[in-house]
């Protein structure tokens, strides 16, 4: 079973999809008062559901709010648009090495085949990087 569009694919859904070419952003730097985001995947699961996680993999002090987005399209090329519930806010201030930013299992009622992780920033983060997968949730 395919859980990813383009070329990251899994069989194994019984573990965190955090390891090898499973992740959806690997040490990404922060936008630079801007916003950046991730290629397309695929959430499709009939047998369960999967959940998005956002974790610090380079530590910092945020001087600007992060706001991160899970968005969804029905064609992998198509209008993305964020998936109700699906925006988190990360308050100025430390963040350290494994916090999770996010966490979330988008609703397979509002949650189109495609998906992205949006990050937008107002200050320059670039220094702080994140890491992003997904966990099967059964």
């Amino acid at each position: 079973m395919t859980i990813y569009s383009k070329a990251i694919e899994t069989t194994e859904l019984g573990v965190d999809l955090n390891a090898g070419p499973d992740k959806i952003f690997r040490a990404q730097a922060l936008p630079s008062t801007s916003n950046t985001s991730s290629s397309a995947f695929r959430l499709g699961n009939p047998m369960g559901r999967n959940e998005v996680k956002v974790v610090v993999n380079t530590a910092g002090t945020l001087t600007a709010a992060l706001t991160i987005e899970i968005q969804t399209s029905a064609t992998e090329g198509g209008s993305y648009v964020t998936v109700a519930g699906g925006t988190f806010t990360v308050a100025i201030g430390a963040i350290v090495v494994g916090q999770d930013l996010a966490k979330y299992i988008p609703p397979r009622e509002s949650t189109d085949l495609f998906t992205k992780i949006k990050l937008t920033t107002t200050a320059n983060e670039s220094a702080m990087k994140v890491d992003a997968y997904l966990v099967y949730v059964s």
